[in-house]
């Protein structure tokens, strides 16, 4: 069994900690109740063909990780009450991602298996977004019945060298 075979077992196991990070994450930044409609994936790479894709690395000695938040532009505005654009935008959403990490780093599941990965500075991406092949979960939290947020986060492990 590979090593990335090994990281896909332990998200599927510490999936319930992604959701309840993206939701818990999301009602707080927003103040909007959020719902999950559709059971979260494990996937091989995250989707980055959306409109708006904030981004943040995470990192340990052991491991590297991504997390996305992607949102349309219908969404932003109806978040954001209209007045979302430039640096008001990227403040939220990169908030919300930053909350999410925290939250993550926060679930005791999540910790034992990948221990604490410090994150970086929140990236703004306008439509599509390269990246790298690593396993991941990722899902939609679903607000005012059709308007989402969709969360992904890969990780894999660190390459030691020979």
């Amino acid at each position: 069994m590979s090593d990335q075979d090994n990281v896909a077992e332990i998200l599927e196991k510490v999936k319930p900690d992604f959701i309840f990070s993206a939701k818990e994450a999301m009602e707080s930044m927003f103040g909007v109740e959020g719902s999950i409609k559709e059971d979260w994936a494990i996937v091989e790479r995250l989707e980055g063909n959306y409109e708006n894709v904030f981004s943040i690395g995470n990192a340990n000695n052991d491991y590297q990780a991504i997390l996305i938040v992607s949102i349309q532009d219908n969404t932003v505005k109806k978040i954001l009450n209209e007045a979302g654009s430039g640096y008001e935008l990227l403040d939220a959403f990169g908030e919300l991602g930053n909350n999410f990490c925290g939250v993550l780093m926060d679930q005791k599941n999540f910790t034992d298996e990948f221990g604490i990965l410090t994150q970086s500075v929140p990236q703004y991406s306008q439509g599509n977004l390269f990246v790298p092949k690593a396993t991941g979960v990722c899902g939609k939290v679903y607000f005012d019945n059709s308007d989402w947020m969709h969360f992904g986060y890969a990780i894999r492990k660190m390459f030691k060298g020979i």
